[in-house]
């Protein structure tokens, strides 16, 4: 039963995800962050994407946006959280422009109390200003089905600028 509760769960962020605008709860916080990146003709900028949970979550849908700046999506890996290493969901047509959804579930595990990375997304960074991005939730499930409270934080990647 919990598996399928799960899979449901999965299905409505898939869906929302395939929705030209999600449309986040007005409760739910959004995150910013200017890229550190050193600014350049072109330069590669890993943003580390993480989510900030009191009580356990099983499955998320985040979108992040460039606000300004040039910046493109050129690759999107995994997590750290067990069940959440693989890199998540999205639309690889989103891999050409300035916004991306994406999101990930478990069955078998969940994210505990405290900070988890659960993806980092690689930028094309060009142009003389720093990029400047957004980060809001869209979804956060317990591994009910149930919706929980998590909190979106963003920041800089693992990985040189070049």
């Amino acid at each position: 039963m919990r598996r399928i509760a799960i899979a449901l769960a999965a299905l409505g962020l898939a869906a929302a995800a395939c929705a030209e605008q999600p449309v986040p709860p007005p409760d739910d916080p959004v995150a910013r962050y200017t890229s550190t990146a050193t600014a350049g003709e072109i330069r590669f900028a890993p943003v580390a994407i993480s989510l900030e949970v009191d009580e356990p979550v099983a499955a998320y849908q985040v979108e992040l946006v460039v606000r300004r700046g040039e910046a493109t999506v050129v690759g999107v890996e995994g997590g750290e959280g067990e069940g959440f290493e693989e890199a998540p969901y999205y639309d690889p047509a989103a891999l050409q422009g300035g916004r991306i959804v994406i999101g990930a579930f478990s069955t078998e595990h969940v994210l505990t109390r405290g900070r988890h990375r659960v993806a980092a997304v690689h930028m094309r960074e060009a142009g003389p200003e720093p990029a400047e991005y957004e980060l809001r939730l869209v979804a956060a499930a317990s591994a009910s089905g149930e919706r929980t409270d998590a909190r979106p934080v963003i920041g800089p990647g693992k990985g040189a600028s070049r």
